[in-house]
């Protein structure tokens, strides 16, 4: 499952090892951020996702009443 612990123990055969290692997703994480973009988002940190639209946010919240509000509604009814 983990191609590290695998290279490690040595219960793989070598080939599939280093065939799990080389194709791993994560292994391009950080620190080196291949991305530019990724690492352009990472460095503005939390105001990166405050730029928003406005209009979609509030389209969003409306519909998430709109699916929440009977469930709401019928646990009141209930009480």
């Amino acid at each position: 499952m983990n191609p590290y612990l695998d290279m490690a123990l040595g219960e793989q055969p070598p080939e599939i090892v280093q065939y799990e290692v080389r194709s791993d997703p994560y292994s391009n994480m950080l620190p080196g951020i291949a991305n530019i973009n990724a690492a352009r988002a990472i460095g503005e940190g939390v105001g990166a996702g405050r730029r928003g639209n406005k209009l979609l946010l509030v389209v969003s919240l409306v519909l998430l009443a709109v699916l929440l509000l009977p469930a709401i509604l019928a646990v009141i009814v209930h009480l």
